[in-house]
């Protein structure tokens, strides 16, 4: 029984995500920012939903949110409640997206030897990541939680596909704080061109 436990162990910990070589995305096309490069460890990892799958089961319950959202009869304190209930699920959409990671968040966590960016969380930063204050690395909604809100609440007849389509767009991607500091946050209709005007280019394989 040891042994097999132990053959265990030793098959989760090595599970890793294997890429090619690594180069620049263009921001307007994050879905090729997702692969990963070099080898990403995902040790620990065994419960990671990706977003995709995560997805097809929120839509349920959003589904029933937004119908009673779009009653006539709804009070706004009531609509209220509920774009808080939604503004805090689609902010938690990032425990299921790998991130994506700047050049130059790569670049700085290279000469700190640090591995590859995208295996970490935001809870990583302090300790694995080597940022105790957080004042170098910052852990940013490439899809502002304001946007996919937006989405939700601007279908007028929702269906489970046309709301998994809306939360499939969650992005995540870890920067500096210089160029965190570049982004627009009051308002980000258009994520690709925000990070395309602050000079942040986003890695890819």
């Amino acid at each position: 029984m040891l042994a097999l436990r132990a053959e265990h162990e030793s098959q989760r910990t090595s599970r890793t995500i294997q890429t090619g070589v690594a180069q620049t995305c263009h921001p307007a096309n994050p879905e090729t920012c997702m692969n990963m490069n070099p080898r990403i460890n995902l040790t620990g990892r065994d419960s990671f939903l990706p977003i995709d799958a995560a997805a097809d089961y929120l839509a349920g319950p959003i589904l029933e949110i937004l119908k009673q959202y779009h009653r006539s009869d709804c009070p706004e304190p009531i609509r209220a409640h509920y774009r808080t209930v939604l503004k805090w699920m689609a902010r938690d959409l990032e425990n299921f997206v790998l991130p994506m990671v700047s050049a130059a968040a790569q670049a700085r966590a290279d000469q700190m030897g640090l591995p590859d960016l995208r295996q970490f969380r935001w809870r990583d930063q302090p300790k694995k990541m080597k940022d105790p204050d957080r004042s170098i690395f910052h852990w940013e909604h490439y899809t502002p939680v304001s946007n996919l809100v937006d989405g939700l609440l601007q279908i007028r007849t929702p269906t489970l596909e046309t709301i998994a389509n809306i939360l499939k767009t969650a992005r995540i991607v870890w920067i500096l704080k210089e160029e965190n500091a570049r982004l627009s946050h009051r308002s980000r209709k258009d994520p690709a061109l925000d990070y395309r005007n602050a000079g942040i280019d986003l890695l890819s394989s």
